[in-house]
């Protein structure tokens, strides 16, 4: 499994952020959930006017197919929002099948 975080910082006010932050679900997320290897898409409010995207696919190959497809998407419907382009600030491995609580069996040794 593959993850990254867009973040988009967006120009003051909150009513700016939800509305970005409707905008890239709704226009991004059907967008990417059509990249080969697409496993999940959230959007959150990242508070001091950041919206954060995070995707996670299968492989980064996977990742870097659905960051050429949204690369115009972004250019042309978020300009009136964001302050400065999104910047990917986190991409790495990520593990799946492990809970980060423990076990039952692993809380009692």
């Amino acid at each position: 499994m593959y993850a990254s975080v867009r973040q988009y910082t967006i120009k003051s006010g909150q009513e700016k952020v939800d509305e970005a932050a409707q905008e890239v679900q709704a226009g991004l997320g059907p967008i990417i959930s059509k990249a080969p290897g697409f496993v999940a898409y959230n959007v959150l409010d990242a508070g001091n006017n950041v919206v954060a995207a995070i995707s996670i696919f299968e492989s980064k190959a996977a990742a870097d197919t659905a960051d050429e497809m949204v690369t115009d998407w972004i250019k042309q419907h978020l300009t009136s929002f964001v302050s400065s382009p999104p910047t990917v600030s986190w991409r790495c491995e990520a593990s799946s099948g492990r809970s980060a609580r423990p076990s039952e069996s692993e809380q009692h040794t």
